[in-house]
């Protein structure tokens, strides 16, 4: 009898120590600090975490400057979430190098990628034309995927917000692929550009 009350006993604490890891293996998040090169080393972690169901890149400081070294490329495997508590800015600089590049991987499972209480601002770049915020590429004709904003504000974008090429041979998507939820959009000349 001795032997069940401490099985018992015990169980609840096992039951939340394996809770605890299953969590951590399906996801990881990633601090990202405020010296200007972390959202691209960021971005070179969270794309050699192929594994993990979900992975946080977690925006603590108020103010962020993105890189203008033209590395900012994110590899989304399953699911990708910039997040922020206190709404976040992420400066661009006035720079095309600053451009967020978002490739979705080749998967038969449905990936999200979620901004969340994000600020993007001064990506004013007239000089060229073709250049945009936020770039999405997509390695197979599936386009099973969902993109979020969420509490987002865009300031003084005044060249292309989000750039996207669709591969699509038939029509396999019954809800929406892009989603802005309460967001803000001030001083803006284009927003969604999809080339199909």
């Amino acid at each position: 009898m001795i032997i069940l009350k401490i099985k018992f006993y015990y169980l609840p604490v096992l039951l939340i120590l394996v809770f605890y890891f299953i969590t951590e293996i399906y996801s990881y998040n990633i601090i990202v600090g405020q010296e200007e090169t972390n959202i691209e080393e960021a971005a070179i972690t969270s794309n050699k975490l192929i594994d993990s169901e979900y992975v946080y890149l977690i925006f603590d400081d108020d103010y962020y400057k993105v890189s203008k070294r033209g590395q900012n490329h994110f590899s989304i495997y399953k699911n990708l979430i910039f997040q922020s508590k206190n709404g976040t800015i992420l400066d661009f600089q006035k720079s095309d190098k600053t451009t967020l590049y978002l490739e979705f991987g080749s998967s038969p499972i449905e990936r999200k990628l979620i901004f969340e209480n994000i600020t993007f601002i001064n990506f004013d770049y007239e000089k060229n034309f073709n250049s945009y915020l936020l770039g999405f590429y997509y390695l197979n004709s599936l386009n099973n995927f969902k993109i979020e904003f969420i509490n987002c504000k865009f300031k003084n974008i005044k060249n292309l917000m989000v750039h996207t090429e669709a591969i699509c041979t038939k029509l396999i998507q019954s809800s929406p692929q892009f989603v802005f939820n309460k967001c803000s959009f001030m001083l803006y000349y284009n927003i969604i550009i999809l080339i199909h």
